[in-house]
């Protein structure tokens, strides 16, 4: 009986280059799959995500927050399982950062206290522009926490803005335009910086003033 070839995975793909993005940049091999865009849940409407698939000839391992830049787009490394013969590729599972940004913010610094506009009435806050650009801001269902001894919604947003935009817990993102009607006008405290934020992307969490 005449032995038989052995084929690995990566005879039956065609392998390309894969940059993986850091302080120290360089490239692997690998062969890529990509699955279907598909939208996610109502906790994050109109965002689109797409899975992608890479299989590592080395079976080198990529962990988060590691970011890949395979066929010009940029990858989010979710996790890796490896082959499970020696020398055999590791299977690299991704998600493809979203480069939509779609709205326009004004970033802003509060410069002093609010005081009173006596023609209009109202009071207002001094302000001192520190950016302005396109972001990407995501409202999802409002959750419930209690205030006070009553159940009030909590007004949370993820924006999404190049990593160039000045960003400290305190300062107020102002919504100029937006595909999103009801956010147009709107103004978010910035809290705190997401972990999986992209190497080009920064995503923030946004809380309105007062809640």
């Amino acid at each position: 009986m005449e032995p038989v070839a052995v084929v690995s995975w990566a005879d039956l793909v065609e392998l390309e280059d894969a940059q993986i993005l850091g302080d120290v940049p360089r490239t692997v091999q690998v062969g890529v799959s990509e699955h279907a865009p598909t939208q996610t849940t109502a906790d994050s409407p109109g965002r689109t995500t797409q899975s992608v698939m890479l299989m590592v000839v080395d079976g080198e391992r990529l962990d988060p927050p590691l970011r890949l830049l395979v066929r010009g787009s940029e990858l989010r490394v979710l996790g890796t399982q490896v082959a499970p013969f020696t020398d055999g590729p590791s299977l690299v599972t991704c998600e493809r950062v979203n480069p939509d940004l779609p709205d326009e913010v004004v970033v802003v610094e509060e410069t002093g206290p609010a005081v009173l506009d006596v023609t209009d009435a109202v009071y207002v806050t001094p302000t001192a522009t520190l950016w302005a650009g396109a972001a990407h801001i995501v409202s999802g269902v409002p959750s419930v926490v209690d205030s006070g001894g009553e159940d009030m919604p909590l007004d949370k947003v993820t924006i999404t803005m190049p990593q160039d935009a000045p960003y400290r817990e305190g300062l107020r993102v102002d919504v100029t335009t937006s595909r999103t009607p009801g956010l147009v006008g709107a103004s978010f405290k910035l809290s705190g910086e997401i972990l999986d934020s992209a190497t080009t992307l920064r995503r923030v969490v946004g809380y309105r003033p007062g809640v």
